[in-house]
């Protein structure tokens, strides 16, 4: 019994530290837009926020990600505090702004979960096991995995952490897909589909985009337009029938990670399919008509990328001439 109770100490101790680290530590994490500067930004979440029954965003940052997520910042154990919204750049210049909608209103979706009485303390504490173990990972080095796996301090942790994360995959889940299901009321079902698809183009295209032509100027200590040049690079990529397999396959894999809060995407997609288009909502103008003059975060989001004393110290370069008009190549 005596070690069982000092067993749940060390397990309530770690959760409740990370518990607290995660109320105090959040950083802006790019420049903040606000509504006297992005109006129509502002007017379309808002019209979102709207069709949800929900209460728009406090904050709304712009990120170097091709994602989009939301989050709240204060309160107690995921109840309370200010509502986040992070908007990938990336993510932007890929979409329509009626996909841009189906994936907004997906993110409302998780506001909407929040009001189940259980759900902001599974929020909650998922994200404070996943700080305890990237902060022991971080003090311990290489051999973290080691000693989480089997010193009797932190094995109940680690145990704990895997049995709780587990138990509560299905409510995660469950969550995603009704996420979907009001992108789905909110912006159509096949739109829905095409942004879960322009998602994954996104995605292979950042990662492509930034490990083949920004890593490598940044390593010479040059700073191409991060907004111009990825524009470019979507372009091409979108034109090579390589890219399209590749995105195709992305959607394909049949993901069965038991961490994993979200569905399979070809399952995503293919409900989201199911689900007649009641209105047309597809608007076909780029997300990025949505924001002003989008060229002048390029530095503020370079220093998230690598900080502002590397940004700073980086010269700014035109586009590389093979991505200026050059054919596509697969």
């Amino acid at each position: 019994v005596t070690l069982g109770v000092v067993l749940g100490i060390v397990v309530a101790g770690i959760l409740l530290r990370s518990i607290l680290l995660l109320c105090n530590r959040f950083r802006p994490p790019g420049p903040r837009l606000t509504r006297e500067h992005q109006p129509k930004l502002f007017a379309e979440i808002d019209k979102i926020a709207e069709a949800t029954r929900q209460a728009p965003p406090t904050e709304v940052y712009l990120i170097p990600l091709a994602n989009v997520c939301v989050t709240k910042r204060g309160g107690v154990l995921g109840f309370g505090g200010r509502r986040v919204m992070a908007l990938g750049l990336p993510l932007m210049q890929t979409l329509t702004v009626g996909q841009f909608r189906a994936i907004i209103a997906h993110e409302f979706g998780h506001y909407s979960n929040d009001r189940s009485l259980l759900t902001p303390y599974i929020y909650s504490t998922r994200m404070a096991i996943f700080l305890s173990a990237q902060s022991f990972l971080t003090r311990q080095g290489q051999m973290g995995i080691v000693w989480m796996v089997f010193s009797p301090f932190t094995l109940p942790f680690a145990v704990y952490a895997s049995l709780f994360l587990r138990s509560t995959h299905a409510v995660s889940r469950t969550h995603e897909i009704s996420a979907d299901d009001l992108a789905c009321r909110i912006a159509g079902g096949s739109t829905t589909a095409q942004a879960l698809q322009a998602t994954c183009e996104a995605q292979l295209a950042w990662e492509s985009y930034f490990n083949d032509v920004l890593e490598p100027a940044f390593k010479r200590g040059s700073r191409p337009p991060l907004t111009e040049g990825f524009d470019f690079h979507l372009q091409e990529k979108r034109a090579s029938t390589a890219f399209e397999k590749l995105v195709n396959q992305r959607i394909t894999e049949d993901e069965r990670d038991p961490y994993d809060t979200h569905p399979p995407m070809w399952e995503r997609i293919q409900s989201a399919c199911a689900t007649p288009q009641s209105h047309p909502t597809e608007d076909p103008a780029k997300a990025t008509s949505l924001l002003e003059d989008i060229s002048r975060f390029d530095i503020e989001l370079i220093e998230v990328l690598l900080g502002p004393e590397r940004a700073r110290a980086l010269k700014p370069t035109s586009l590389p001439p093979p991505l200026i008009g050059a054919p596509p190549t697969d």
